[in-house]
């Protein structure tokens, strides 16, 4: 009698193994099947919509950049062609873009909408390369052989790029007509010196009162006393400035 329950419960244990053996294989089935529909579904879908045209909203050169950009990119499945990938790629691939923002229309379709960085000055540096710089002070990109550019250079190290780019744009917002005769912009031991043409230069401090003694400067020229002169202007001191004819050097 214990010799048949006992076989009864090891035959019972083997079903019960058994069942259980194939509820796994069928779980890990259906698991295998929805991975698989899932890869069709996602191939299909990338098929159907993955970026094929696109409308770009920029300044034309700027425009130009980025549809080479676009072309040169590889096919956009649904995932790849995500706005913000789209718009990291663009950035790094035409560092002329100041901002730029990139919607998508479904079913492949692209809309981007830049623009382009407003190049103020040329700055060389450390490694010789001639970079341009633009409104924000920043340097984004060497110059390429054959374009035209004629800006003043900056002759400062990176810590000063973006001080002597907004002594640029005071006089710029000024509308300064000496920004025209400016060629460059030292950093010297005590202070700025803009170089302009015909021998004039103006020596300013360093810090916050740079941008105020270049509006100053300016409003001192436009007085009909100093208009048609050609002048080299010392305003390194606060409560004393020299101003010297710029060709025989004589104090004023």
């Amino acid at each position: 009698m214990v010799h048949k329950n006992r076989r009864r419960m090891t035959e019972t244990m083997r079903l019960l193994r058994t069942n259980r053996h194939r509820h796994y294989a069928g779980a890990a089935a259906i698991v295998v099947a929805l991975t698989g529909l899932f890869i069709a579904v996602g191939w299909v879908l990338g098929q159907r919509f993955e970026a094929v045209q696109w409308r770009i909203d920029a300044p034309t050169l700027l425009q130009q950049k980025i549809e080479q950009a676009m072309n040169d990119m590889a096919r956009r499945g649904l995932w790849d062609a995500r706005p913000a990938a789209i718009r990291r790629e663009l950035i790094q691939r035409v560092p002329d873009i100041d901002h730029v923002e990139v919607a998508r229309t479904l079913p492949g379709s692209l809309h981007v909408k830049a623009t382009a960085r407003q190049v103020i000055a040329l700055w060389k540096a450390p490694d010789e390369r001639l970079m341009l710089v633009d409104q924000h002070g920043t340097a984004f990109r060497p110059i390429v052989r054959g374009e035209g550019v004629d800006y003043p250079l900056l002759r400062v190290d990176a810590t000063r790029l973006k001080a002597a780019s907004d002594l640029l744009l005071v006089m710029r917002n000024i509308k300064s007509p000496w920004l025209l005769a400016l060629s460059e912009v030292v950093a010297d031991l005590g202070g700025w010196r803009l170089n302009l043409s015909a021998g004039q230069r103006w020596l300013i401090p360093f810090g916050d009162k740079s941008i105020q003694y270049v509006s100053r400067i300016t409003l001192l020229l436009r007085q009909p006393r100093w208009h048609t002169g050609i002048w080299r202007i010392d305003a390194r001191q606060e409560n004393r400035w020299f101003i010297r004819p710029a060709k025989n050097q004589g104090v004023i």
